[in-house]
């Protein structure tokens, strides 16, 4: 068997897999626990290898399988914005009295492609649980494997802009934690031992990459843009995440933990050279166009936690509590860029009561997630909410005969309503998109300039609530 584990994930390792930073698991906790939101504390399975590889000497070898079902019903309504702010079309025909040339290039309101508001950020996703464990040197130290996989698209990347270049595309806000985040893959590997019987260590790696796109263009004609020969070059890089984790039982007790989970983030870059045949910028050069993404970034995550556990075997009563401080004051968005509004560093706050009654065990969780993004009362709409999040959790034993566990959790986050009002006296604030200016041909001052207009999506304002719910079963079969 140890044979056939460690093939198998030699074989994982070759196949071309674009992996991400773990949003979901953040999100939504361990799927092979009773205790989904502390699984850095109370056992959770073979998530362990993820959320604190210490725990995994505390388990039977075996292997996991499950099916995650994660319903984000999420809503942003915008305030409704009078025709006054629209920008008319006359503006292409404009030059601005101020001399200040305005290279963001607004398109006329009624020319967008995207009606303002038109994005639904409401989807359902399924996914896929794998996961193995075998032990060594009479279970001092055991090695670790987990996999989640999407079971439709393998990823998904939506970028998008949170102020006025977003016009261009949806036209919408989304909400900047969620969404594309949670239809990630996960694939991690773990290491853990036994220090003495009361401390345990353990560390892992989550697989990601990075990934370059280079793009060679010839267009045959400058006015026929619809028509080019191209060639592409791609190379993608694998990345290794590390995270550690500690647990530690001073008394029959109690345990503490302890888990440090390193900033991650999956980035793409790419660059085009474009030549036309009939337009030449310089002798022998072409039109280079360069950008960035950085998909699912995670700060540095650093969990303390401690639980009390009191009774026997069949009918132990554990109450475990935790707090993650997270470093949200680093982020980069989809785009690479830092929020010009800093964000703010947090602690999320989890409370988890577990109760084995003979051959079952019920686990409740309670979680505060405080957002990071301040009032975005500027140029920037990056929607997020303060979230309550509540689990229950169930595991039978009963054919632990045959080696056989099976469970079934489910969750409900509550997006606490929030709403955000624009102010022009911001410390970025919405601009004029369309200042006061003159007729290119006439000189004529154009009246439609006069005020203020915009095709900020955001503007005036926006409010932002909604639930997630996900459902998650498992079976574990352990080996010995």
């Amino acid at each position: 068997m140890t044979r056939a584990f460690f093939i198998f994930i030699f074989a994982l390792l070759l196949l071309p897999v674009v992996s991400r930073a773990a949003t979901l698991p953040e999100v939504a906790g361990a799927p092979d626990s009773p205790n989904p939101f502390s699984a850095r504390l109370l056992s959770p399975g073979l998530s362990a290898a993820y959320f604190n590889p210490a725990l995994l000497t505390t388990q039977r070898p075996g292997f996991t399988s499950g099916f995650i079902l994660v319903s984000s019903q999420l809503d942003i309504t915008l305030m409704d914005r009078g025709p006054g702010y629209d920008i008319h079309e006359n503006i292409f025909e404009s030059r601005p009295l101020s001399g200040f040339e305005n290279m963001l290039r607004p398109l006329p309101t009624d020319r967008l492609r995207a009606r303002r508001g038109s994005w639904n950020p409401t989807s359902n996703d399924g996914f896929a649980l794998l996961g193995s464990q075998l032990s060594f040197l009479d279970d001092r130290l055991a090695v670790g494997f987990l996999g989640i996989f999407p079971l439709g698209a393998f990823q998904e990347q939506a970028p998008f802009f949170s102020d006025e270049r977003e016009q261009y595309f949806s036209n919408s806000l989304h909400f900047e934690l969620f969404e594309d985040r949670l239809k990630t893959n996960l694939i991690v590997l773990a290491l853990a031992g036994r220090v003495t019987r009361d401390l345990h260590l353990g560390g892992g790696v989550t697989i990601t990459n990075t990934a370059r796109t280079e793009a060679s263009i010839f267009m045959p004609d400058a006015s026929r843009q619809d028509e080019s020969h191209m060639n592409t070059r791609v190379s993608v890089n694998t990345k290794f995440l590390p995270h550690l984790g500690l647990a530690w039982r001073p008394w029959q007790a109690w345990t503490f933990t302890s888990t440090v989970h390193f900033p991650s983030e999956s980035r793409t870059d790419g660059e085009s050279e474009i030549q036309f045949w009939n337009y030449q910028p310089e002798e022998g050069e072409a039109v280079v166009q360069r950008f960035s993404m950085i998909y699912g970034y995670e700060p540095l995550r650093v969990h303390l936690g401690a639980a009390f556990g009191r009774g026997g075997p069949r009918d132990l009563t554990s109450v475990a509590i935790s707090a993650q401080w997270e470093r949200w004051s680093t982020y980069l968005d989809r785009h690479g860029e830092k929020p010009r509004d800093p964000w703010s560093d947090t602690v999320r706050l989890t409370l988890g009561l577990r109760q084995v009654l003979g051959m079952s065990t019920v686990g409740v969780d309670a979680a505060f997630i405080p957002t990071p993004i301040p009032d975005q009362t500027g140029r920037s709409s990056y929607v997020d909410n303060h979230r309550l999040a509540f689990a229950l959790g169930w595991e039978s034993r009963a054919m632990a005969h045959l080696g056989i566990t099976a469970g079934l959790s489910a969750q409900l986050h509550w997006l606490l309503p929030r709403e955000t009002v624009k102010d022009l006296d911001a410390a970025n604030p919405v601009f004029d998109e369309y200042p006061d200016s003159s007729h290119i041909f006439t000189g004529d001052f154009i009246p439609e300039s006069a005020g203020f207009q915009t095709n900020n999506p955001g503007f005036p304002g926006f409010s932002s609530d909604g639930f997630i719910i996900a459902i998650m079963a498992y079976m574990r079969i352990a080996t010995n």
